[in-house]
C-alpha cells in the first residue's frame, strides 16, 4: 500500500506540474488571442480610414472633372462667340465696301446732274463719312 501511495503521490505531483504547464500555456494562448484581436481591431480601423480617404479622393476627383467640364464648355462658348463676332465683322466689312461703291456711284451721278446734284453729293459725302467711321470701328473690333 505504501508503494501504491507513493505511486499515487508521484502521479498527483506530475499531474499538478502538467496542470500548471497547461494553465501557463492556456494563459499565453489567451494573451496571444487578445493581441490578435487588438491587432485586428487596429487593422479594421486602418481599413476604414483608408476607405474614407479613398472616397474623399474620389469625391475631389469627380469635382475636378466636373469643374473641368464646365470650364471646357465655357471655353467652347467663348470660341463660338469669337467665331460669330468674326463673321459679323466680315459682314460689316462687306457692307462698308458696298456702301463705298454706292457712294462713289452717287457722287459721279451727282456731278453729272450739275447744280441739282449738289444735294445728292452732300448726302453722298455724309454716307462716305459714315462708311469710313464704320470701317474704322470694325477694324478696332477685329483687332
Amino acid at each position: 500500500m505504501q508503494s501504491a501511495a507513493k505511486t499515487l503521490s508521484a502521479t498527483a505531483e506530475a499531474t499538478s506540474s502538467q496542470s500548471a504547464t497547461v494553465a501557463a500555456a492556456s494563459e499565453e494562448a489567451s494573451t496571444n488571442a487578445q493581441t490578435v484581436a487588438s491587432a485586428t481591431e487596429e487593422l479594421s480601423a486602418s481599413i476604414q480610414e483608408i476607405t474614407r480617404q479613398v472616397l474623399e479622393s474620389a469625391k475631389v476627383a469627380r469635382s475636378a472633372v466636373s469643374e473641368s467640364e464646365v470650364e471646357n464648355t465655357k471655353g467652347q462658348s467663348i470660341d463660338e462667340a469669337v467665331t460669330k463676332i468674326g463673321e459679323v465683322v466680315e459682314l460689316i466689312y462687306d457692307i462698308t465696301s458696298q456702301t463705298n461703291l454706292l457712294t462713289l456711284d452717287a457722287t459721279i451721278e451727282a456731278a453729272r446732274a450739275g447744280e441739282p446734284g449738289k444735294r445728292i453729293a452732300a448726302v453722298g459725302t455724309e454716307v462716305q463719312s459714315l462708311a469710313d467711321q464704320t470701317a474704322t470701328a470694325t477694324d478696332d473690333i477685329g483687332s
